[in-house]
């Protein structure tokens, strides 16, 4: 066979013989310039042909190239010449071959991995579903203090996460015993029960601190913390806070191959936050136990001082009575000394009946049998009376009481107790002010909130005491060295002014005085200040 170069050249041969034979040709016979005539017709239509059978082999070889360009990579190429467009299509077609291994090749790949996409996007899922469950979990674990409600809470969102039938939780109570704390479903007498330690998977647990799963049937009884029959398998995972195992967590199932690997990991993390939640519980129920020994306690006090005081008016008022009696001369004339006497006992029983109805009114606050009746007053007349009443006990002891320019300001509280807080309040004054000093009372109106502010000049409060004026039946020794009162006033006007919403505090420099500041709200339906803590007081 000849190549196209071969062929083209023959062609054009052929084409420039036929040519100059056409063109040189000398005038011979008819036939012979006839015999050439029809050899260049031939040679022309022979070139025509084999010219058309190479575009058409070329043509097919564009086809199909642009069919494997396309995707077609399985229709073979034409290559039906054995010259060099022969061989450019077998090329071609081994290409084609190859390409096509590479395209299945990458979409096997690709299938692949579009396998190992969807099967880790369907992990991520399942394992944020788990942790969103333990989520769930763990909040149940911190919304309450009570464990056997944290117990039901925990088994019922562990059950979406773990296959399993029973679930019980152990307590440590000393180093030979544990306690079922908690048990699951029907317990079967189960919850309370003791177990010895010695021997027992709930030891051995404990003593590893890391989980264990069993397959075979318990050793003993006494080791039994779950109601289910002896072929199953059991998990238990310790109950770990900070350095102390207090406890183990039971799983069991009827089931043998329950409790994976993976399993034991959530179950570890959710043990983890039932440890904290077991000694949370057990320290609120010995809290909540002591909480309500002392109210018991505190009950009793004041049930007794209740009785106690009762008890106590009834003589003491007669002997005030009899003291009244003698003094006022109905046995007879009396001689200085029994008289003195006699006023001595007076103004002792006076001040006994003075600290049993202050011990009164205490146990009726603490008790909380002490209500505010609120009604509107004007705050300016109430501190006159006061100041009125109190004027002779100012004037025996030679102190000045004045209110300085008091507002006329009308607010709504109790009245009794409002004018219990202020005597009490000016009467200290009143009696720790030297002669020659005084006492006054200012009102400041500061945006809903009204200020009472008693100020003497008197001996003052040592900076050490400050701190304990208020407290019940403390005496502060004062500069002049003695102690006087029953330590009760302070504590009972304090507990008075904060039952109002309010607060009672105190400023004192030795030597120049003292300040106690009541500040109340203007109306007593907008109280519980004392417990706001978004809104500012003003400075004292």
């Amino acid at each position: 066979m000849f190549t196209i170069r071969g062929k083209l050249l023959i062609y054009a041969l052929e084409i420039v013989t036929a040519a100059i034979l056409l063109v040189s040709m000398p005038p011979w016979d008819w036939w012979v310039q006839a015999g050439l005539t029809a050899l260049a017709v031939f040679a022309i239509a022979l070139a025509t042909v084999l010219g058309r059978s190479i575009a058409r082999s070329l043509d097919q070889l564009v086809s199909a190239t642009r069919r494997i360009g396309e995707g077609h990579y399985d229709d073979p190429v034409p290559a039906r010449t054995g010259d060099e467009i022969g061989l450019l299509g077998a090329e071609i077609d081994r290409m084609r071959e190859q390409l096509r291994d590479k395209v299945r090749q990458l979409e096997e790949l690709n299938r692949d991995l579009e396998r190992k996409v969807e099967e880790r996007t369907e992990a991520l899922r399942e394992a944020s579903e788990r942790l969103s469950l333990i989520h769930e979990v763990t909040n149940a674990v911190n919304s309450s203090l009570d464990f056997q409600r944290i117990f039901a809470a925990v088994v019922d969102g562990t059950r979406r996460l773990v296959d399993f039938d029973q679930a019980s939780i152990t307590r440590v109570v000393d180093p030979q015993t544990a306690t079922v704390f908690a048990i699951s479903g029907n317990p079967g007498g189960l919850q309370g029960k003791r177990i010895p330690l010695a021997g027992s998977r709930v030891a051995d647990v404990v003593r590893r601190r890391e989980p264990a799963v069993y397959d075979v049937a318990l050793g003993g009884v006494d080791e039994d913390t779950l109601s289910l029959s002896a072929s199953r398998r059991e998990v238990v995972l310790p109950l770990v806070v900070g350095d102390q195992a207090i406890g183990t967590f039971h799983l069991g199932s009827r089931r043998q191959d329950a409790f994976s690997a993976s399993d034991v990991a959530v179950l570890s993390q959710i043990a983890a936050e039932l440890g904290v939640a077991l000694l949370q519980a057990d320290a609120y129920e010995r809290e909540h136990e002591a909480a309500l020994r002392l109210k018991e306690l505190s009950e009793l006090k004041s049930e007794f001082i209740s009785k106690v005081s009762h008890e106590l008016r009834t003589p003491l008022t007669s002997i005030m009575g009899a003291a009244d009696n003698l003094l006022d001369g109905i046995t007879g004339p009396l001689d200085e000394r029994p008289r003195s006497y006699l006023v001595r006992i007076k103004d002792n029983s006076h001040r006994l009946l003075r600290l049993i109805n202050e011990l009164l009114d205490l146990s009726r606050i603490e008790a909380g049998k002490e209500e505010v009746l609120a009604t509107r007053f004007p705050l300016d007349a109430l501190i006159r009376e006061t100041l009125e009443t109190l004027r002779p006990l100012a004037e025996e002891h030679r102190v000045q009481v004045a209110a300085v320019e008091p507002p006329a300001l009308t607010i709504r509280a109790d009245r009794d107790k409002i004018s219990r807080v202020l005597i009490n309040l000016l009467h200290n004054g009143i009696k720790f002010t030297p002669a020659g000093g005084r006492v006054d009372v200012r009102v400041v109106d500061e945006r809903g909130i009204v200020k009472l502010l008693v100020r003497d000049s008197g001996v003052g409060i040592p900076a050490v005491e400050i701190e304990r004026v208020f407290d019940k039946f403390h005496q502060v020794q004062r500069a002049r060295g003695r102690r006087t009162g029953s330590g009760l006033g302070l504590a009972i006007s304090r507990q008075l002014v904060e039952m109002h919403g309010g607060r009672l505090t105190v400023e004192s420099t030795p030597g120049q005085g003292s300040t106690f500041t009541v500040a109340l709200p203007v109306d007593f339906r907008t109280a519980a200040l004392a417990d706001a803590e978004d809104r500012p007081w003003p400075a004292s």
